[in-house]
């Protein structure tokens, strides 16, 4: 994301407060923040997903645009696990981050928008952390983890 968008988001963000509650359909601008190097822009991506994200986000709210065209939606659809995919991935390469403030600010967000399927695909990640030598990330990881149970149950079987 180069500095101007990213400072228009900004803009749009903390200027624009009365469309704060309707920001879910600048998920995708969200991902895109959230992916950025900088940790300053990074930890107000995470923000802006705890504020937009819950765990039933819907795949009309990933995009700008919404056809009713079969084509189209199949299209749409099709991206929208392909950002679904990169978003986690991007949840686990934060996580598995040298930088415990990264990690930090990713397991703090969770809690706010982790659904079924994120609790499945990063719970093994998340238990590796229990193990990390920096208590910050321990503490952090041992608050997330309640609610991994609570959104993946079949996670407690393989203890």
């Amino acid at each position: 994301m180069t500095s101007g968008n990213f400072e228009a988001f900004l803009h749009f963000l903390f200027k624009e407060k009365k469309y704060i509650f309707f920001f879910s359909w600048a998920s995708f601008n969200v991902i895109e923040v959230m992916s950025s190097t900088k940790f300053t822009e990074k930890r107000i991506g995470y923000l802006a997903a705890c504020q937009s994200f819950h765990q039933d986000t819907e795949v009309r709210n990933m995009f700008p645009f919404y056809y009713f065209s079969t084509f189209y939606l199949v299209k749409i659809k099709t991206q929208f696990f392909k950002v679904l995919m990169l978003t986690t991935n991007m949840i686990r390469k934060d996580l598995n981050s040298q930088n415990m403030y990264d990690a930090g600010v990713a397991l703090s967000s969770l809690a706010c928008f982790i659904s079924p399927d994120l609790a499945r695909d990063l719970s093994n990640d998340i238990m590796s952390l229990l193990t990390s030598t920096k208590p910050y990330l321990r503490k952090k990881a041992v608050l997330i983890l309640y609610k991994v149970f609570l959104r993946y149950e079949n996670f407690l079987n393989s203890f």
